[in-house]
């Protein structure tokens, strides 16, 4: 009988809440900016593309601080609190120009947690222990769908902030969820340098067939980000 790996359910419950999170922003965070903050459809692809080519630099650089950490847990809990912050921002800002900054950077660390995440799970589900991998990002992406589903009905309850409310609870979810998780310190008997570490990092890129998967990606991502703004707004 397989055993309980609360590790790793501690990890899977902090996946669904980023994926419940996620359901509301990429689909439903755009139409609150363009109605709440009076973004025009320019803009607001404007700032999702300029937050697109700021996660090609955000990433490396979150991905080589993080290595350097004691704790697994240190680069979840920091990027949700960023987000929550922007969030927070955002629902006060009367300004175009810092709702533009707050949403760039919503975008760009909310988009980071993915690779940390997902990470977690393959790092401490096990195939001979519930969860497994395949059980917990099973219902990671039914988070994904509940979350789509829900800000939905949020909307048509209470309007357009809903949205936000969404975004803010789940997001706030997330980042106790964090706390919780097993720290896993890191020992490490010499810690190289940031830059050598944002080195190795980049060194990846040069290898054919990474930087192949790199472009194939790019391509999905970007016709699943344009789907989901646009087609959004399209069905409303």
């Amino acid at each position: 009988m397989a055993t309980l790996n609360a590790r790793a359910v501690r990890a899977m419950f902090a996946a669904c809440l980023f994926y419940a999170a996620f359901g509301g922003l990429i689909q439903w965070f755009p139409i609150w900016l363009i109605e709440a903050r009076g973004f025009t459809g320019e803009q607001l692809g404007l700032v999702i593309s300029i937050a697109g080519i700021g996660r090609i630099v955000a990433g490396p650089l979150t991905s080589a601080w993080a290595d350097g950490r004691k704790d697994r847990r240190a680069p979840i809990q920091l990027l949700s609190a960023i987000t929550l912050m922007a969030l927070g921002g955002l629902w006060v800002s009367n300004s175009f120009g810092i709702s533009f900054a707050l949403a760039f950077t919503a975008e760009v660390t909310f988009w980071a947690l993915i690779a940390f995440l997902e990470a977690a799970l393959l790092r401490l589900c096990r195939p001979d222990a519930v969860p497994s991998y395949g059980v917990a990002r099973g219902l990671a992406s039914l988070s994904f769908v509940v979350g789509n589903v829900a800000t939905g009905m949020l909307v048509d309850w209470i309007g357009t902030d809903g949205i936000w409310w969404w975004l803010a609870l789940t997001v706030t979810g997330l980042l106790a969820a964090s706390v919780t998780m097993t720290a896993e310190p890191v020992a490490r008997m010499a810690e190289p340098p940031f830059a050598q570490r944002l080195a190795d990092g980049f060194a990846m890129v040069k290898r054919p067939e990474f930087a192949l998967l790199m472009f194939g990606c790019g391509l999905i991502q970007a016709g699943h980000q344009f789907y989901y703004i646009f087609g959004t707004k399209l069905w409303i």
